[in-house]
């Protein structure tokens, strides 16, 4: 049987992930792009639930994509709010880290290449 890494270690990874996203964001679009920052945000979260193991990492770094998507991205003096978008915007970073556990799990489950033997 392989072990999986730890959880703690698929979050710390996670929370990197989202910080560096986070000051890339903030450097290649002005604080009125909110959708361009909100893409680089989308690709992080995408990539870290593309390699994690476990489902719970990939929808806590999509969470704290969120939380500073909605601080420092969208609110530029660090605050949280709570309104329609913000939802919109969770909801969008919840449903990429979905996505992405589907497209690994898929992955997972195709037969190697050449692989001729029926299943």
């Amino acid at each position: 049987m392989v072990r999986s890494e730890p959880i703690g270690f698929s979050l710390a990874g996670g929370l990197l992930a989202t910080v560096t996203a986070t000051a890339l964001a903030s450097l290649l679009f002005t604080p009125g792009q909110v959708r361009g920052r909100l893409l680089v945000m989308a690709l992080a979260v995408g990539a870290q639930a593309l390699r994690v193991p476990r489902w719970p990492s990939a929808l806590a770094t999509a969470l704290m994509a969120w939380l500073l998507t909605t601080g420092f991205l969208v609110n530029t003096e660090a605050e949280l709010t709570l309104d329609t978008d913000d939802l919109l915007r969770l909801c969008l970073l919840l449903l990429v880290a979905a996505l992405a556990l589907g497209a690994r799990a898929a992955a997972r489950r195709r037969p190697p290449a050449g692989d001729t033997t029926p299943t």
